[in-house]
């Protein structure tokens, strides 16, 4: 048996089947403890295995970068930093 992978859904590493959660109302493929699955294309049963990633993405509130604005102004300097 082969090992397949992929960001789309779960592959039948039987028939190559692609397993997409939406289209085939297969919610449990989100769930990390997730399970074994028959094929709907070949009727073949395998273990899907789910790798979570999350990211985070954060910033600063107005009234901190209002402060910050002024503290810059106050000493001189130009308005934002650019990292």
């Amino acid at each position: 048996m082969k090992d397949t992978m992929s960001g789309k859904g779960a592959i039948c590493p039987y028939c190559d089947h692609l397993h997409v959660p939406e289209d085939e109302e297969i919610w449990e493929l989100y769930d990390p403890d997730c399970c074994g699955l028959t094929c709907t294309s070949c009727g073949e049963e395998f273990e899907v295995n789910v790798i979570c990633s999350y990211t985070w993405v954060t910033e600063k509130t107005d009234e901190q970068e209002e402060i910050e604005m002024a503290r810059r102004t106050a000493a001189g300097m130009p308005g934002r930093m650019v990292q």
